[in-house]
C-alpha cells in the first residue's frame, strides 16, 4: 500500500460539511454541502476549477436545504439532489462568480421524491438521470423532457418491518437501460428499465446495509459498499457468489468511484476510490480489490470521492469530502503497479 506523495486542502467551509463531490472532465468540480442551524438544513453548492497546480472558486449557490448528492450531467449542466427530495439541474458556467452578469437560476427541477436523494448517476451521455431517495425508490428521468419521472423503481424489503433506503444507484449500461440500485435491505437490484420488477438481485452480506455501488459499464461487474466496511464485486449474469471481497476500512463505505486506465505495457486496469465512515479514503485495484493507496487526512466521516485526471494514462488525484468541513486532494504516485 502506497501513501500519497502529497496532500493539500483545496477548500475548507466555515459551517458546511460536505455531503458530494463530483468531478467533470474539464477539472470543473462540483460540492454539495449542507449544515444544521437550530431546527433547519440549509445548503449550498459549490464550483470549483482544478488544475494541476491549482484550484480556482467560480460558483456559489445557496440552497435553501441541504445539498446531498451532485453528479456531472454533460453540456455544462449539473444533477444535484438535496434533502427535500429535489433533483435539480444547474448551469453554473465556467468564469467566476464576480464575472458573471446573471443569476443562476434552476434549468429544471424534480419533484417526486419524498425524502432525501442520495445519490444520482448519469446515463447515456447526459439524457438520463437516475436518482435513489430514503423515500425507498429509485427514479429514472429524461433530461429537460418532462418534469415526470420515467421510470419508478419502487423497492419493496423482504421483511415488512425493515425499510429499503435506496443509497446509491449506477448504471450498468452504456444506453442507460440497466439500473443497478444498493438499499438498506441488503439487498442489490438491477432493474431492466423494460420491465416493473428488479431482474437481477443479490445480498453481498446477509444482514447488512448496502451503502454505496460503482459500475463498470458494459463490463458485467458491479461493486457494491457494505455498512461492515468491505467492498465486495460481483458479475450480475452470474449471481452464484461474490467474484472477490475485500475490507479495506472499519467504517460504512459511502461512496464508490471508478476510474479507467490506459493501457500501459499491454495492461489496462480500473481503479476504485472508496469513502469511508472511519476517517480515511482508499485506493484498490477494482478487480482483484486490492488496496493501492490510503489517502488519509480527515479527522471524520469521509463522504464521498472523485477522481482529477491529468490524461489518459493515469488519474492524478483523487478528491475526498468530509464531514470534516474539507475536501482535501490526492496527489497519486505514478509508479505504482496497478494491474494487480
Amino acid at each position: 500500500v502506497w501513501l500519497p506523495e502529497m496532500t493539500s486542502t483545496i477548500h475548507t467551509f466555515a459551517s458546511h460539511h460536505v455531503d458530494g463531490v463530483a468531478v467533470g472532465d474539464d477539472g470543473m468540480v462540483a460540492i454539495a454541502a449542507s449544515a444544521l442551524t437550530g431546527d433547519i438544513w440549509d445548503g449550498e453548492l459549490l464550483f470549483l476549477r482544478c488544475c494541476p497546480n491549482s484550484c480556482e472558486q467560480l460558483t456559489r449557490i445557496p440552497t435553501n436545504t441541504g445539498s446531498s448528492a451532485v453528479a456531472w450531467a454533460g453540456c455544462g449542466l449539473l444533477a444535484s439532489g438535496d434533502d427535500r427530495g429535489d433533483v435539480t439541474l444547474w448551469r453554473p458556467g465556467d468564469q467566476p462568480q464576480s464575472q458573471m452578469q446573471v443569476d443562476i437560476s434552476p434549468v429544471a427541477c424534480y419533484k417526486e421524491h419524498s425524502d432525501t436523494v442520495c445519490s444520482i448517476a448519469v446515463g447515456d451521455g447526459g439524457q438520463r438521470l437516475a436518482s435513489g431517495s430514503l423515500d425507498g425508490s429509485a427514479k429514472v428521468w429524461v433530461g429537460g423532457v418532462s418534469d415526470m419521472a420515467e421510470h419508478h423503481l419502487v423497492h419493496v424489503p423482504d421483511d415488512s418491518w425493515c425499510d429499503a433506503h435506496v443509497h446509491g444507484v449506477a448504471w450498468c449500461d452504456a444506453g442507460a437501460r440497466l439500473l443497478a440500485s444498493a438499499s438498506s435491505d441488503g439487498i442489490a437490484r438491477l432493474w431492466d428499465l423494460r420491465a416493473s420488477a428488479p431482474c437481477v438481485r443479490f445480498t453481498a452480506r446477509e444482514g447488512l446495509e448496502l451503502n454505496s455501488i460503482a459500475a463498470a459499464a458494459d463490463d458485467g461487474q458491479l461493486l457494491v459498499g457494505l455498512q461492515s466496511g468491505e467492498v465486495v464485486l460481483q458479475d450480475w449474469r452470474n449471481t452464484s457468489g461474490a467474484l472477490s471481497r475485500s475490507k479495506p476500512h472499519s467504517g460504512a463505505l459511502r461512496s464508490l468511484c471508478l476510474a479507467h486506465v490506459a493501457p500501459t505495457a499491454g495492461k489496462a486496469t480500473t481503479l476504485l476510490a472508496v469513502a469511508s465512515e472511519d476517517g480515511n479514503a482508499s485506493v484498490l485495484c477494482a478487480r482483484s480489490l486490492v488496496c493501492r493507496h490510503m489517502l488519509q487526512g480527515h479527522i471524520d466521516c469521509v463522504s464521498s470521492v472523485g477522481w482529477l485526471r491529468e490524461d489518459n494514462t493515469y488519474p492524478g488525484a483523487t478528491l475526498t469530502g468530509s464531514w470534516d468541513k474539507q475536501v482535501l486532494r490526492h496527489e497519486l504516485p505514478t509508479n505504482a503497479d496497478t494491474t494487480q
